[in-house]
């Protein structure tokens, strides 16, 4: 709906929160995960903060693992292969514990061991990428009315070097050979230095202890511990406690110019207390929810958000040799909030809705230079209280319209990492409204729509700053999106399902007379190459980033009985966007990070055994579409990162 967050430094949070099990992941380093053994994802649009976890502007995505089950013992294996030489292996068992526990273990290891990204000046192909991780859940009810479910999470990246390509002209590209080189280049090939010759430069200039890891390829490891206890004080109130603890340690590098010219390498440093990015949250909630026979219930809570960041980082390549520019930044992060949401039956067709929540944070910035330098910090608090009214009416057993109001705050804080004082990011404040209704048509078809239209201020915007070291937090004044959306839902038949969902979408900046965007030089200096950044530019009725007009997608689900033990499962995806601004402004008048319109398909052939054999055969990216899943704009050049192409694999398991 137009609202969210490309990028977010340490202690600035998403637009869209993130939950895994109720627990809030509040830093966007953090979120990387492997997805497993899931019991379901719910995806909730508009401003959140009434009922649980943080405040929130866009949403809210919740992630929901699968929870240990008493009196049974289960287990599922899988393997699959794929192209690009990739591997996968996922299994889970569940163990009762007597007859009040239970133990559910699981995990997956998946590797692609072949780039896809050709490097025409050694041939080599890049973009591989190895994930794993593990989980294991202990739940125990030693009393009917009491749960509780403990849980440890480990998960481990490695990707063997980041890439990006030069999606302009060589004429933008500061340090691209031959001019205009980068037009001869296919969509899936860089010309950029490799990776072993970039480290061999760094660790030479600097020594091996300078680069956290000892390489500039992406690696990290993530852990995450949760107790989750929920206990029933009778039959109308329930008490929920959620806690959990999480840690994330990150180091990586990347080719700042994306060019054969091995000139500015950025990586992550070896500094006082460690190196890479260092990412320590801890986050505890209590909520008391009624279920009484009356017309009033409602839910209410305290959340309480500590996070510790440390980013060490350096910058090296030819431009910069021996000197020494590192940085170490601290972000830390207090947040206190207290919420209430409650309803109220005014007949059994009418029921109102209000909730309210306040909010309390602290963000400290904290630098220091080299090894053993003073440390400097700076502080600022903010404060605010949002809420929420809605009216829902049941015009019959299967229709019912509704309308609401919401406010949304996302926190400010300052921006980093950079060398030296911060200036701040202001909090962002949204007022959303929407009109919807929800149907039935029989029992095979559902029918949802809704009108919305969101005005916010401060809408925080990633921009690139070369004053500020890199990229930074920009405040847009003001900001309107207006939509209509609308999807149906019809199952003519046990074996057939299909849907079908569309959103029509008009969000622009209404005033942002002051955004920072990228102009060629060669508009000032004829035949210069590359970009002057920080340019000063009235973006005023400009779209918001990542908000396409148009967006619609398909499924189908057919079942076949192919025999009475053996059933054919063909499900097929399809999606589309237009065209859209992937930053703010498109990266300048040259429009170097605009994806353009884009259909994707997906399909799947599944065959599948009572016995609890499966197979399938799938397909990602059917038509092989070229698109970024990034794109970046500096003073050196516009480069894009492409997605996948097609990949055709291959899955067999086991369930039992």
């Amino acid at each position: 709906r137009g609202v969210g967050t490309s990028y977010a430094g340490p202690a600035l949070g998403n637009s869209v929160a993130l939950y895994v099990d109720d627990s809030y992941i509040s830093n966007q380093v953090g979120a990387i995960q492997s997805f497993y053994d899931m019991a379901n994802v719910q995806v909730l649009k508009g401003p959140q903060g009434s009922l649980y976890g943080r405040n929130a502007t866009g949403g809210a995505i919740l992630y929901t693992t699968a929870d240990p089950v008493l009196d049974e013992f289960s287990g599922m294996v899988r393997a699959g292969y794929a192209e690009y030489d990739t591997t996968e292996f996922e299994g889970m068992i569940n163990v009762p514990l007597g007859e009040i526990a239970a133990l559910r273990v699981a995990g997956k290891y998946k590797d692609r061991a072949e780039g896809y990204v050709k490097n025409v000046t050694n041939g080599d192909k890049i973009g591989e990428d190895t994930t794993y991780g593990y989980r294991a859940k202990l739940l125990i009810q030693p009393m009917d009315n009491l749960l509780i479910v403990g849980k440890y999470e480990y998960t481990t990246y490695e990707i063997d070097e980041p890439f990006r390509i030069q999606a302009a002209t060589g004429l933008m590209c500061r340090y691209c050979t031959g001019g205009d080189d980068a037009n001869a280049l296919g969509f899936y090939e860089t010309n950029q230095t490799p990776t072993a010759v970039s480290e061999a430069g760094v660790i030479g200039d600097w020594g091996y202890q300078g680069i956290a890891g000892g390489s500039l390829g992406a690696n990290g490891e993530t852990e995450h511990m949760s107790l989750n206890i929920t206990y029933d004080i009778n039959d109308s109130f329930e008490l929920t406690s959620v806690s959990a603890w999480r840690e994330v340690d990150r180091q990586g590098g990347q080719d700042q110019d994306a060019s054969l010219f091995d000139g500015i390498n950025a990586f992550s440093a070896t500094g006082p207390d460690g190196g890479g990015i260092l990412y320590k949250q801890f986050v505890t909630e209590l909520r008391l929810a009624s279920n009484l026979d009356g017309a009033f219930n409602f839910t209410a809570g305290i959340n309480y958000n500590e996070d510790d960041n440390m980013f060490a980082f350096g910058v090296g390549g030819a431009i910069y040799g021996p000197i020494e520019y590192k940085v170490t930044n601290y972000d830390d992060l207090e947040s206190m909030a207290a919420f209430v949401d409650g309803s109220y039956d005014v007949t059994e067709r009418l029921t109102l809705t209000a909730g309210i929540r306040y909010t309390d944070d602290e963000i400290v910035h904290s630098w220091e230079y080299g090894q053993v330098p003073p440390k400097l910090s700076q502080k600022v608090t903010y404060d605010n209280t949002t809420g929420r009214v809605a009216a829902n009416y049941q015009l019959s057993d299967s229709v019912m319209i509704y309308g609401s109001y919401n406010s949304g705050f996302k926190s400010g804080g300052y921006n980093s990492p950079a060398p030296g004082e911060q200036s701040t990011v202001d909090p962002e404040e949204i007022d959303a409204y929407e009109i919807g209704v929800k149907m039935s048509l029989g029992d095979n078809i559902a029918i949802e729509a809704a009108l919305f239209h969101y005005d916010w201020e401060n809408l925080q915007i990633a921009v690139i700053d070369t004053s500020a070291g890199g990229i930074k937090q920009q405040n847009a004044a003001e900001a309107e999106s207006d939509g209509f959306e609308a999807s149906i839902r019809y199952a003519p038949s046990e074996n057939l399902s299909m849907g079908i969902g569309g959103l029509y979408l008009d969000s622009e900046f209404s005033d942002f007379t002051n955004a920072s965007v990228f102009i060629p030089e060669a508009d000032f200096i004829p035949g210069a190459r590359g970009f002057l950044g920080g340019q000063i530019r009235d973006l005023t009725g400009t779209d918001t980033p990542n908000s396409p007009k148009l967006s619609l997608s398909a499924d189908i689900i057919y079942t076949h009985q192919l025999t009475g033990d053996l059933d054919a499962v063909f499900s097929g995806f399809v999606s589309y966007k237009d065209k859209y601004d992937m930053v703010a402004g498109g990266a300048g008048p040259e429009g170097l990070a605009v994806q353009d319109s884009t259909t994707l398909v997906n399909a799947k052939i599944a065959l599948i055994h009572s016995q609890g054999w499966t197979a399938e055969l799938y397909a990602n990216n059917l038509t092989d579409e070229e698109y970024y899943f990034e794109t970046q704009t500096t003073t050196d050049g516009g480069y894009g990162s492409p997605a996948l192409p097609r990949v055709i694999g291959a899955r067999i398991g086991y369930k039992f």
